[in-house]
């Protein structure tokens, strides 16, 4: 299996496929910004990383630490200045996901099933290192025949791995610690997505927080890596889509998201989506019900 230099590569071979693909990334691939896509995404840090933002939450990110995004979840890293960047990204279909998922072991429960104070991420031990990555190479180990069922095999005994190791830290977190960074971006974060859907600005969040509009600039932008804009946007798109598979139309999903101008949100929809919010409104890039299937037992 080719293991992608780009992430992109890797989302647009992961639609095409309908299974998986494996991404990893080094310096010259620049962190994207605050983006959202059809697939699953287990982010799987390196070296080089300093923050995580997924949502409204701001992680901490050290070399050995694990995210998993579904595809409803406006995501981006943020890396240390002039550190050397490493990172492998696994995009997953939700169908394909859901295909090797069992009435007992729901395969998608990290992504989807979370317990209530939920975590993205998950910090590995030097052995659970080994452990994933031994998978990963696994997987991109050239084969013959019989190749599509070993790469079935091992990937399902990566889900596993996965799935096994978040419920085991994240079963029930209870009071878990508050994954912010930085108190105040993270107070601003819950000011924007408290207001997500309503009309927002940089001016009005400069008041909120009783500072200057460049000082509210600067601060987001040094512990986000992201605009107060583009932060926004991305979670209304992020809104959107979850309208979108709810059944909403178009209208509705543009004018319940927060979007006060349509042109712009088909636009807007539509780069950081690849398709149209129609397209994804007649079915494109749902994620499948999840059923009855049960989380994997801590």
């Amino acid at each position: 299996m080719q293991v992608f230099s780009h992430c992109q590569d890797a989302i647009e071979e992961c639609a095409r496929t309908r299974r998986f693909a494996v991404a990893h990334l080094r310096s010259d691939e620049k962190p994207r910004h605050m983006h959202i896509h059809d697939c699953l995404e287990i982010y799987y840090s390196m070296s080089g990383d300093k923050q995580f933002v997924v949502e409204d939450k701001l992680y901490d990110a050290d070399p050995g630490d694990l995210f998993v995004v579904n595809p409803f979840e406006a995501h981006r890293p943020v890396c240390a200045e002039g550190a050397a960047h490493e990172r492998m990204i696994v995009c997953i279909h939700p169908e394909y996901l859901q295909s090797l998922s069992t009435p007992d072991t729901d395969l998608s429960a990290c992504f989807f099933r979370r317990p209530a104070g939920f975590s993205h991420r998950v910090m590995l031990t030097e052995s659970e290192r080994t452990d994933f990555t031994m998978l990963l190479r696994r997987l991109s180990a050239p084969q013959g025949f019989g190749s599509d069922l070993l790469q079935n095999s091992c990937f399902v005994e990566l889900m596993v791995l996965v799935n096994g190791l978040y419920f085991e830290r994240h079963g029930d977190l209870g009071a878990a610690p508050n994954p912010h960074a930085n108190e105040r971006a993270a107070d601003i974060l819950t000011y924007l997505n408290e207001r997500i859907t309503q009309p927002v600005s940089i001016d009005t969040v400069a008041e909120a927080f009783y500072l200057s509009r460049g000082y509210v600039c600067r601060l987001f932008k040094e512990a986000t890596g992201t605009t107060i804009n583009k932060y926004v946007v991305a979670r209304r798109i992020s809104v959107a889509k979850r309208l979108l598979s709810e059944g909403k139309t178009v209208h509705e999903a543009c004018e319940q998201s927060g979007f006060g101008d349509y042109a712009h949100f088909i636009r807007a929809f539509g780069q950081a989506v690849g398709i149209s919010p129609k397209q994804y409104a007649l079915g494109e890039g749902r994620r499948p019900s999840s059923g009855p299937a049960k989380g994997p037992t801590p």
